[in-house]
């Protein structure tokens, strides 16, 4: 018979500490039997520096990224690859909750887009183009926008995902929050009331299981039908959340997360599916 505490608190790193992880994230969508399928791995060097006001300091360097996409969306695969050097490299700010409130280089991935951006422009046309590249550049000059995107599963939020608190294995309001996931449905977000409780304690790890379903007071439904509707696709059921869950493996003694698995699928009728696999492996050196 197995014993799980009732409570354990997880903290930020209490001395400075350096992680290597593999990031990946996949998503599949299938619309009319027709699949889509969408890979991303990143190789992160993250650096932690605690502070003596308990926040900490994070530099993140994207060590290596590979991009896959199907072959019909090569030229989106180019593009992407070079925006993507943008934030290569970024420092952030974590409070003790282990939540992201501050991005420091702003600065400097400014500097960094620009060019690109340059490039990108001589080389691509279209209305399409110009309304993805001036999406992007509003994001880059303005810093909540850009804090809220490198928040999201598939940036830096399973790194930085505020679970720093004692955990339970009891649900209640003080673990939960609230989660958005960008253009989970063509382009239309998500929400989500997302839980994060605790599930085992060992000699060495921590583990955490997280759920999530339907937030009924953020999501739009009719917005939602809406991109249904300009896809052709029309069904009398309503859209589905078949899968939010997942878990992170903590280290017990630096509290460092060495493993983080989310997966989360949606269906809409028999004509519309999508899956999207977040990961984090911490690598052994």
């Amino acid at each position: 018979m197995k014993f799980v505490p009732e409570f354990f608190e997880i903290t930020s790193p209490s001395v400075q500490q350096t992680a290597e992880y593999i990031q990946k994230v996949y998503s599949e969508t299938n619309i009319k039997n027709i699949k889509k399928k969408q890979t991303v791995t990143r190789h992160l060097n993250v650096e932690i520096e605690p502070l003596e006001s308990k926040n900490t300091i994070v530099a993140i360097k994207t060590e290596k990224e590979e991009l896959t996409l199907d072959s019909i969306l090569k030229k989106q695969e180019n593009i992407s690859k070079e925006i993507a050097k943008t934030i290569d490299f970024v420092q952030l700010k974590v409070n003790p909750l282990g939540e992201i409130i501050r991005i420091l280089n702003q600065d400097e991935i400014l500097n960094k887009w620009y060019p690109i951006k340059r490039k990108l422009t001589n080389e691509y046309r279209g209305k399409s183009f110009d309304a993805y590249v001036s999406g992007i550049e509003k994001k880059i000059e303005n810093h909540d926008a850009l804090l809220e995107d490198f928040k999201q599963y598939r940036l830096f939020g399973g790194l930085f995902n505020a679970i720093c608190f004692e955990h339970s294995t009891d649900a209640s309001k003080y673990n939960q929050r609230d989660r958005a996931i960008d253009n989970f449905i063509f382009n239309t977000t998500l929400h989500f009331k997302e839980s994060v409780l605790l599930e085992k304690v060992g000699e060495r790890e921590v583990t955490l299981k997280v759920k999530g379903d339907f937030d009924p007071e953020k999501n739009d439904l009719k917005v939602v039908m809406n991109e249904f509707d300009k896809k052709g696709i029309k069904e009398e059921s309503k859209l589905k959340l078949k899968k939010y869950s997942g878990s992170y493996l903590i280290d017990k003694n630096s509290n460092v997360i060495k493993n983080m698995q989310l997966t989360t699928e949606v269906a809409y009728g028999a004509d519309y599916y999508k899956k999207i696999e977040y990961s984090l492996q911490k690598q052994i050196k």
